[in-house]
């Protein structure tokens, strides 16, 4: 039987941390001028509205069935990790909360095309939502092929 996967990489604690507060708002994405990922890569640059690369994500979000995950964050001079208990199903578990593939908050922040190559697209995003006395700031690097998505995210608050 043929299983469909969504991998996930890094802070997902995060995307449920920007989904708060009162709607995302887009920020200036984190690399300007991407072509050296492009020739470095070997992939052409594609055009895909942040709207179609919202829909690419959420389809195949929609049509995975289990969810891969790991949690890592890095403070100056500490290093820590936080326990992700996947079950082979659309859920895992982190520090005591569970979240599904659904509740993945992909509709926050602002995302451009890369690159595409041997039939990844890869593609950036930032998001910024209110926080308490600040601002929770997020740059997103990730893609989808078929039937899985990837990204990495680094989170911050000023």
């Amino acid at each position: 039987m043929f299983t469909r996967y969504a991998v996930t990489a890094a802070a997902v604690l995060i995307l449920a941390a920007c989904s708060g507060g009162g709607g995302g708002s887009s920020s200036q994405q984190p690399i300007e001028d991407t072509s050296d990922i492009e020739n470095t890569s070997g992939g052409t640059s594609f055009n895909l509205s942040n709207s179609q690369i919202r829909a690419e994500i959420r389809s195949v979000a929609n049509r995975s069935d289990t969810v891969f995950a790991t949690d890592i964050f890095t403070f100056p001079s500490v290093y820590r990790t936080a326990a992700v208990n996947c079950d082979g199903s659309s859920s895992c578990e982190v520090q005591g909360s569970r979240f599904y593939i659904s509740d993945l908050e992909i509709e926050e922040g602002a995302y451009d095309a890369i690159v595409r190559q041997n039939g990844v697209s890869v593609v950036q995003g930032a998001a910024s939502s209110p926080l308490g006395d600040g601002t929770a700031e997020a740059a997103v690097y990730g893609g989808w092929l078929d039937n899985n998505f990837f990204f990495i995210e680094a989170e911050w608050y000023e």
